[in-house]
């Protein structure tokens, strides 16, 4: 959906840096997106990194925001996401059941991954 939200959620929320050191090893097809390798031969410097230009799908895939929301638990951020979270989802009014957030998209989820990003920095 967004390539610029995308990228903001492999900098802000997975704590990634744009690379070159990657190679496109398979370019997908209609089920599955372009697959990339580090190339070993010539090693980053980067603990964490991303293929420049090329971020992970994660406002348009809920299998790769359960990998940004991993992230976000891992960094102990799962209280403010959670917050943000019924926010995004419920437009600010208070809602006693949470199965909204069931249904909430992948876009709603990195938009509430940013907000709880920024709630702590």
């Amino acid at each position: 959906m967004s390539h610029k939200l995308d990228i903001q959620i492999e900098q802000e929320v997975m704590l990634r840096v744009p690379c070159d050191h990657w190679h496109l090893f398979s370019p997908g097809d209609m089920l599955n997106g372009p697959v990339w390798i580090r190339d070993n031969s010539d090693p980053c410097e980067h603990e964490r990194c991303y293929p420049r230009n090329n971020p992970t799908d994660y406002s348009d895939s809920l299998d790769a925001a359960f990998e940004m929301e991993e992230e976000i638990k891992r960094r102990g951020l799962h209280r403010a996401y959670c917050i943000k979270m019924r926010r995004m989802v419920f437009g600010g009014m208070e809602s006693l059941f949470d199965w909204g957030l069931v249904h909430a998209t992948a876009e709603q989820r990195c938009e509430a991954a940013l907000e709880a990003v920024k709630c702590t920095t």
